[in-house]
This record gives C-alpha cells, structure tokens and sequence, in this order.
C-alpha cells in the first residue's frame, strides 16, 4: 500500500479479508489498485498495514481503516456489522467515529490486529483486538478480547514517539521514560518477565538513560540511548 504525494491511497496483492479496500473480497491484484475513500475528496497523508487491515490518516486528522474486522479493527463491532457486509470483513474504507471524530489525529500505527492514534494534544487512542493487552485499557477490555471504540490509553500521556510491536506497543514520553504494555512472550516488555502487560508501565532500567529513539519487532524491543 502507498500514499501518492497528491493524497491518493493505492493498494495491491492479497484481498482475502478485503484489505485492499476495493470494495470486494477474494479477488488478488497484482497491480495497484486505488483505493476511494467515502466522502468530499480526502488527501491521505499516513497508511499503515496490519496481518489484514489497511488504515489511513487524512490531512484533516480523520481515520479511514478497511479489512479484517475480526476484532473490531475497522471500528465497528465484529457481531453488529451491517447486514451487506460479512460479519468479520469491511471490504471498503470506513471512517473511524466515536471519540476519535472529534479530535484531530496526527499520527496513525498499527499491530497485527490493534491500532494507535496520537492526537495534536499527544493523547493516545487505542482499538482492535485486546486479549494480550496490546490496547492499554486494563483486564476488563482483555477478557472482552477486543475493543471497536477508540478509547484513549489514560496511563500514556505526552508522548513524543509511540511504536507499535506485533501484538505489544512502546511509547518515549517527553520526560524520558519509555513505557510499554500488550504480548510479553520473550520478555518483550522489559519487564523482566514473560507476564503480558495489561496496562502500560515504565521500563525501570531504562529509568536513568537518555533515550532518543524507541523501536518495536515482532519479538523485540529496543532503544537508542545517548551516552
């Protein structure tokens, strides 16, 4: 998938889940296809890719995501879809609503199955799938197993970068501290161990370090610190 300096989306390859946002599932392209997004024209300035979603960010701060809703990626929840569509596919763009409608959003990341919005005020809004933490919103959300409504992650606030891994996130706030949450596996959070993360925590022995620039794997986490 790419954005066009213009602000037009293009997408190709797999469309099984209705990731490339054509408007039908199945069918593979091996050209690019573009992608419309509903509405007045939109310039998109940010796309990002999941296992098997698609979203982008308009220069008016709005989300569009297409794809796999299986957990609610797309913003809708999975059991109350509209009855043209398969219960588990948005094969066209849709506009993320809620909360995140009305706020202007700056910058767009996505996990596997979850994504983060970071508004001009350096809030956090997260939704998708929730059950190994990869959202931030606490064990209540975990057990539901996922999240449609943009809700914000209250225990990140002022952050400067914000990553997302697979299935788990980092966040640099502003004062230095690096704060993680979501798939511990591997011991990804740096926590010190293989508990997952259900609401964000500082990293303690990245306590006292100059950290520049944060980054997330599949599997690993790292940081660049200035010494």
């Amino acid at each position: 998938m790419i954005a066009l300096a213009h602000g037009s989306v293009w997408c190709w390859g797999a469309n099984k889940k209705g990731q490339l946002g054509t408007g039908k599932t199945g069918s593979n392209y091996s050209s690019p296809q573009q992608v419309v997004l509903p509405g007045s024209p939109q310039k998109v300035v940010q796309v990002v890719a999941g296992s098997h979603h698609s979203g982008a960010l308009t220069a008016s701060g709005k989300v569009f995501c297409w794809g796999s809703n299986q957990h609610g990626q797309c913003g809708r929840p999975p059991d109350s879809m509209s009855v043209e569509l398969d219960a588990q596919i948005v094969n066209a763009p849709h506009m993320i609503g809620g909360l995140i409608s009305g706020v202007h959003v700056t910058q767009l990341k996505s996990g596997w199955s979850h994504l983060l919005a970071i508004t001009e005020d350096n809030k956090i809004l997260s939704w998708g799938r929730a059950d190994y933490g990869q959202l931030g919103l606490g064990n209540d959300v975990v057990k539901q197993g996922f999240c449609s409504e943009p809700t914000e992650v209250t225990h990140v606030r002022g952050a400067k970068q914000v990553i997302c891994g697979a299935e788990h996130n980092m966040a640099l706030l502003c004062c230095g501290s690096v704060m993680t949450w979501g798939w511990n596996e591997h011991g990804i959070c740096g926590t010190g161990d293989e508990i997952n993360v259900y609401t964000p925590g500082c990293v303690s022995s990245l306590k006292d370090s100059d950290v520049r620039v944060i980054g997330c794997g599949g599997g690993h986490s790292f940081a660049v610190i200035n010494r």
